[in-house]
């Protein structure tokens, strides 16, 4: 009788139990962080698209395209002036399907009805050949692209919820071979669609119900109005204090090193913020906002280190001038702006009013002695990153500050 050593059978046993954890790792982790895994092939394909798009469109249809890029990334803050943070905080997920509160749902229809005409008289007489027609339809399937992005978002379909907020991204690159038969501004209509689609789906799945009192409404509704004001002055902060102080040259290259070096930070950023608000709706502690705050330093700062190597050796394949001071300021605003995506999480569902309202109001004061410091003093790209790294920190003490006396509140 031939004798089996015991070992052999436990050493394939072994094997196919460690294959099978394997499994089961790769498994958890697409199941809990697949929108993450979506949000980087999005943006991915986004860069390669735009790189594809300067080589293959004639050069008014690049003119085209990039205009519309700007006026989508303008939309992406402006279109719903805050009003979709109102179905974040007050609507519910009740099963397979949402109860939205009537006067949240009318307030962010309101904001898309003053929108439009407003857009349309900064974008509508454009020099680029975009219809006024074509911009009011982007308005429009954006924001329903970012009302369907918060309403998955409440049901915890983080995956879906991406692919209506960011899916216009991957279905423009294959997309792009019909742009010579339907045009750059309906390519672009036609990668809204899913999200568009989406939202109307759930809607149609949805109870409409008044959760809330008209006042309190009207009172968040400000309240994030404001938020969205500030944070847009924290897009253009940077314009405002080093015109003048240097060659439009220098800003291009300077915003190109910027946009590039901040990329990895952004994506992270933004699921960072994007999952735990929905936690925080549901259970909400101090000690649970430190906790998180320390689990993404323990991310960010080692990934910071290696990134910035990364940049820093790829520069030349990258066409970037880089400043070594400026890149490791950079990380630092990085790191501050991954922090401040939990922080601003827990003030879109959990912070009352009146904290929204004092946090804005000392952010605007802190800009303001800002801008008039750099009129005076700052000369060059250091002294700017400097002040908008301490605009993104004192922001976030300002938030973590008003923080401890929430605990409980609803």
């Amino acid at each position: 009788m031939l004798l089996i050593p015991k070992e052999f059978g436990s050493d394939r046993a072994l094997k196919y139990k460690n294959c099978s954890e394997r499994k089961n790792l790769f498994t958890n982790l697409w199941y809990e962080h697949s929108s993450l895994f979506f949000i980087a092939i999005a943006s991915v394909s986004y860069f390669v698209i735009n790189i594809i798009a300067k080589k293959v469109l004639s050069t008014d249809d690049f003119n085209i395209w990039i205009y519309i890029i700007s006026l989508i990334t303008f939309f992406s803050t402006f279109a719903m002036m805050g009003q979709d943070q109102l179905l974040l905080r007050f609507c519910k997920s009740q099963k397979s399907s949402i109860i939205i509160d009537k006067f949240s749902i009318t307030f962010a229809f309101s904001s898309l009805i003053i929108f439009i005409p407003l857009s349309l008289l900064l974008f509508g007489n454009n020099t680029m050949g975009v219809k006024p027609i074509e911009i009011i339809c982007i308005i429009i399937l954006y924001s329903f692209c970012k009302l369907a992005y918060q309403l998955t978002r409440i049901q915890k379909l983080f995956l879906l919820s991406q692919m209506s907020i960011n899916g216009w991204k991957l279905i423009l690159l294959p997309m792009i071979i019909f742009v010579a038969y339907i045009g750059v501004a309906n390519l672009f209509l036609a990668s809204f669609v899913f999200g568009a689609v989406t939202f109307l789906f759930v809607i149609s799945s949805s109870k409409l119900k008044i959760i809330n009192k008209i006042e309190t409404i009207f009172k968040y509704s400000f309240g994030y109005f404001l938020s969205m004001s500030v944070m847009a002055i924290f897009v253009y902060f940077e314009r405002f204090l080093i015109e003048g102080k240097i060659t439009a040259s220098e800003y291009t290259d300077f915003l190109y090193f910027l946009t590039i070096s901040l990329s990895i930070f952004s994506i992270l950023a933004s699921y960072f913020g994007f999952k735990e608000a929905v936690k925080y709706k549901e259970f909400f502690s101090y000690e649970d906002i430190k906790k998180d705050l320390l689990k993404v330093l323990y991310i960010v700062i080692p990934l910071s280190i290696i990134w910035s190597l990364f940049i820093y050796f790829v520069s030349p394949l990258l066409e970037v001038r880089v400043d070594i001071d400026s890149l490791l300021l950079i990380s630092i605003i990085g790191v501050f702006k991954c922090l401040y995506s939990i922080l601003s999480s827990v003030m879109a569902v959990r912070m009352p009013f009146s904290d929204i309202l004092i946090i804005n109001i000392r952010t605007i004061v802190m800009f303001a002695i800002f801008y008039i410091f750099a009129m005076e003093f700052v000369e060059n790209i250091t002294f700017l990153l400097i002040i908008i790294a301490l605009c993104w920190l004192l922001r976030s003490v300002f938030i973590f500050y008003r923080i401890r006396g929430i605990e409980g509140i609803d």
